[in-house]
């Protein structure tokens, strides 16, 4: 009996093990995280991915609640807290962790708090490096419409000096020029934003394709087709519950 739960302890630890981690904010979420997804899979390459919406690496650090939407390992749900970074890692271990956690600084002066939270942040990643985390690539904030240029700049630049000799800062604002007409400004639909949403993706998979030595570029597809993600629905008080059996 305990040789089995042994054993089964074992599988169920190797089964958290994953090549990538990748954390982000709504984008992750949405329609970003999905084309990456597809580009893991496509290299064959395992890719465990975890966005909570409107989240800054305050969310991470702390364990903040999302309100407006996650999306963990495959699993979407509409609230609930954020899982901090240093368990992820420890969980998956994985080889190289990808971030793509920039576009809340934009507002309301939040990127004062920038330096800070990549100190902290810095921090956890070198501690990974101790159980086999081995690269670390960083997505700059997209060309999103409601921020001025000086100020995606200012947070680009923030991010390569705080990471400095850690992780790969990835600049992506010159693929992702939110253009007019439909969309909020901030967050990329498939359709009309694709082009974008790929050149953003692909930039991220070439690094990590010369990190990992995974081969060559994935060329664009007219229009994917995903898979569908389980969703996990609020549950009903349960008076409400045995109210619909009943009656």
């Amino acid at each position: 009996m305990k040789f089995f739960l042994l054993m089964l302890g074992i599988v169920g630890q190797n089964f958290a093990y994953s090549n990538t981690l990748v954390i982000g904010d709504s984008h992750l979420v949405g329609p970003v995280g999905t084309e990456l997804k597809s580009q893991f899979d496509s290299r064959k390459q395992i890719a465990t991915l975890y966005g909570s919406c409107g989240s800054t690496l305050e969310h991470w650090l702390t364990g903040k609640p999302t309100t407006c939407g996650y999306l963990y390992n495959g699993v979407r749900g509409p609230s609930g807290n954020t899982p901090l970074l240093k368990g992820l890692l420890e969980l998956h271990r994985p080889e190289t962790l990808m971030v793509v956690l920039a576009t809340n600084y934009g507002p309301e002066r939040r990127v004062e708090q920038l330096p800070e939270h990549l100190r902290q942040i810095k921090e956890v990643i070198l501690t990974a490096t101790q159980n086999g985390l081995k690269n670390c690539i960083w997505s700059g904030p997209p060309g999103v419409r409601p921020y001025s240029r000086q100020l995606l700049n200012q947070i680009e630049a923030a991010l390569i000096s705080g990471l400095q000799g850690v992780c790969d800062v990835i600049p992506v604002q010159d693929l992702t020029q939110y253009p007019d007409g439909p969309g909020d400004g901030i967050h990329y639909r498939v359709d009309p934003h694709y082009d974008l949403i790929w050149a953003w993706t692909n930039a991220l998979m070439q690094t990590y394709g010369n990190s990992n030595r995974t081969g060559v570029t994935v060329k664009p597809k007219p229009r994917p087709e995903y898979p569908p993600l389980r969703t996990i629905k609020p549950k009903k008080p349960w008076i409400e519950r045995i109210w619909d059996r009943v009656f």
